[in-house]
């Protein structure tokens, strides 16, 4: 293994780490809060949750490096659904927004279910079809879509083309968000007031997140290799689970209900050292 693979290695262990902890901090915040189970929180369960999945799926063939090729197959399906679920939940977010703010419209929710089905519907069928063609395998430092044509076409298909899509069309709904929030600034404490003034984050970390690895691809496909770039890639990917979860950590209900678990325990701890004061004075 060359200095090079040798550092990839160790930073994809360290990215994907970083986002299964960020992961599963913001999956149990949301478990245990159950006041937090407000609709725009729910949108972020579901990104969060395929974003530890994600997370999953890249590390564990990394720490096994002698994975069977049946449960390496299995383990990129799950990660190309994941990705395609990512994608996607980032869209319905911003498309909540839109709802929101320009269509004026608050009964969002009642769209929910449909959503979910609908979802996880087209992302199972979108990641079944690469197995009829026997597209699933080990690649370097992963299990995903093998490095052939075919492989590459699906891996366009189903990750690179509909994130660029998603990506353009969050842009298109930026813009009419900004011009609605510049021109009324009582629309940002409507946004406020319904706890989704951080869902702007999550479109804004697709972008940042896919936008290295598109190129990546572009320029491996023309048969140039930076390795500069590859870094980016994979720590910008890697990280994507992180971000989102580091984004819904940060927003003001989620922030509060640390601070008060927090100092629950704090206050615990100083009974605690108060009742022993007492005995040792006894």
């Amino acid at each position: 293994m060359s200095v090079e693979d040798d550092l990839l290695f160790w930073l994809s262990i360290v990215v994907y780490t970083l986002s299964i902890i960020a992961c599963i901090f913001s999956l149990l915040i949301y478990i245990f809060a159950k006041h937090l189970r407000i609709y725009p929180f729910k949108l972020v369960f579901w990104l969060n949750l395929f974003d530890l999945i994600r997370s999953l799926a890249q590390i564990f063939p990394v720490l096994y490096a002698s994975i069977p090729q049946d449960i390496c197959s299995a383990t990129a399906f799950f990660y190309v659904f994941s990705c395609f679920e990512t994608n996607y939940w980032s869209l319905i977010i911003a498309y909540t927004i839109y709802q929101v703010l320009v269509k004026k419209n608050f009964n969002v929710e009642s769209k929910y279910k449909i959503l979910i089905w609908f979802g996880l519907g087209s992302g199972i069928l979108l990641s079944i079809i690469p197995i009829f063609f026997d597209s699933y395998g080990k690649i370097y430092l992963g299990c995903s879509l093998v490095q052939s044509f075919q492989g590459e076409i699906f891996k366009l298909l189903i990750i690179y083309i509909p994130g660029l899509t998603i990506a353009c069309i969050n842009t298109s709904i930026f813009v009419k968000v900004y011009f609605v929030l510049k021109n009324n600034e009582n629309e940002i404490q409507e946004l406020e007031e319904i706890n989704a003034e951080k869902l702007f984050y999550y479109p804004a970390i697709l972008l940042l997140c896919l936008f290295p690895g598109m190129v990546m691809r572009i320029v491996e496909f023309a048969r140039f290799n930076f390795i500069e770039l590859t870094f980016l890639a994979y720590t910008t990917w890697g990280l994507q689970g992180f971000f989102n979860a580091l984004a819904y950590s940060l927003s003001k209900p989620v922030k509060e209900y640390i601070s008060e678990c927090f100092c629950k325990k704090k206050g615990v701890i100083k009974v605690t050292d108060q009742s022993l004061i007492e005995i040792d004075k006894s």
